[in-house]
C-alpha cells in the first residue's frame, strides 16, 4: 500500500493553477484581489490564504471547496480544524468523498465492514479484511452503483 502525504496549499494550489490553464490576473480577479502578485505569493508558500477567499478560489479553479478548506485548516490552524471535526463528530467531506461513502454502504448492504480503496496507482486500506472498493476515476459521474461478477 502506497502512502500519500496530503500536499500542502501552496503546492495544492500551484497545482490546480497550472491544471487550469488560467492566468494569475484572471484568478485574483475572480478572487477579489487587486494584483495578481498575491496568486504567486500564495504559490510560493509566502502567504496564507484567507478562509473568506476560499470559496472564490476553489470556484475558478474548479476544486471542492470543502477539500479546500479542510487543507487550510489542517495546515494553518490543526487543532481548530481538530475541534470542528470532533464538534461535527466526523470530519468535512467533499461530494466525491460522500459518493464513495455512499457507494460503500451500497456494496456492502449497510454493513460496517473493512474496505480497500484504490485510486489510480494509489490505493488506501482501511482494516485488514472485507469488502474491496475499487474507485476509478472517471471523465463523467456515474449514473448507477452496480457490483461486477
Amino acid at each position: 500500500m502506497k502512502s500519500k502525504e496530503r500536499p500542502t496549499v501552496a503546492q495544492f494550489i500551484a497545482r490546480k493553477i497550472k491544471e487550469s490553464g488560467k492566468s494569475q490576473k484572471e484568478i485574483a480577479e475572480a478572487c477579489g484581489w487587486p494584483k495578481p502578485n498575491f496568486v504567486t505569493m500564495l504559490k510560493q508558500g509566502n502567504s496564507k490564504l484567507p478562509i473568506d477567499k476560499i470559496g472564490p478560489l476553489a470556484e475558478v479553479l474548479g476544486v471542492e471547496a470543502v477539500y479546500l478548506f479542510w487543507l487550510v485548516l489542517g495546515e494553518y490552524m490543526p487543532a481548530t480544524l481538530k475541534s470542528i471535526e470532533f464538534s461535527i463528530r466526523g470530519v468535512m467531506l467533499s461530494e466525491h468523498e460522500r459518493d464513495i461513502i455512499d457507494t460503500c454502504r451500497v456494496l456492502t448492504g449497510g454493513a460496517d465492514e473493512d474496505v480497500e480503496l484504490r485510486v489510480g496507482s494509489d490505493e488506501a486500506v482501511i482494516g485488514k479484511t472485507g469488502t474491496k472498493i475499487l474507485y476509478r476515476r472517471v471523465s463523467r459521474a456515474p449514473s448507477e452503483v452496480s457490483l461486477a461478477a
